[in-house]
């Protein structure tokens, strides 16, 4: 029992690594990959995540496009 609530812990501190990364990633501006990587990560949480983190990861995944040039991706126009 000790060491299914040790592997627990063990996976629970990995995936809060994982969750303070992609925020890091995201909120980042020296790197448009990386930080186009971390925003696009947040925002496939969906519904798992804030509306105000997902509108976050929106706007500055759009700016990392900007800065690649990428300015069809950076604000595609909606589909309808």
């Amino acid at each position: 029992m000790l060491r299914l609530l040790v592997v627990a812990l063990v996976l629970a501190l990995c995936a809060t690594g994982a969750w303070a990364d992609r925020y890091s990633d995201c909120n980042q501006s020296a790197d448009p990959d990386r930080q186009i990587r971390g925003c696009t990560s947040v925002i496939e949480w969906g519904e798992k995540e804030t509306r105000k983190n997902r509108a976050i990861a929106y706007n500055n995944r759009g700016l990392a496009y900007g800065r690649k040039g990428a300015f069809d991706r950076a604000a595609p126009l909606p589909r309808g």
